[in-house]
């Protein structure tokens, strides 16, 4: 999830896992659910963060995922427009691109909400970013 750069896809990635996990968490207490876990753990067919998920599916860690994924993919947005804007000439497009990367900061935000992810300080890092979209400067906030 958190590999994407797109916010439009990161937001259809969360509705997706919104959706079918409590079906996963349901599934979890099946047998073959299981075995077919252990293959995957073992083939090491995913991410060491992303199998602790699997085995035993959890609402909240999913959430913390989710969180942290959201604010990944944001800042790495931030950075790559930040860069993009200083190849630009004028200053009026200069202003439209901060003022995109603070509106697609709204719409991060309204993820939390809208998919009832636990904000554990993660709107006041995507407010720290928009900040520093708009005055210029790259510091991370993390």
């Amino acid at each position: 999830m958190d590999t994407t750069k797109d916010l439009g896809v990161l937001s259809r990635r969360i509705k997706f896992i919104a959706t079918t996990y409590g079906s996963l968490i349901q599934a979890s207490a099946i047998n073959l659910y299981q075995s077919n876990i252990s293959k995957i753990i073992d083939d090491n067919e995913l991410p060491e963060d992303k199998l602790s998920l699997l085995p035993t599916p959890n609402m909240t860690n999913m959430a913390a995922y989710c969180g942290e994924s959201i604010v990944g993919v944001y800042e790495r947005y931030v950075v790559e427009q930040t860069a993009a804007m200083n190849a630009l000439k004028t200053a009026a497009a200069k202003q439209n691109r901060k003022n995109k990367m603070i509106e697609k900061g709204e719409f991060v935000k309204q993820l939390f909400e809208t998919y009832g992810i636990p904000d554990i300080g993660h709107t006041d890092r995507i407010s720290d970013m928009q900040k520093v979209s708009v005055n210029g400067t790259q510091n991370s906030s993390k």
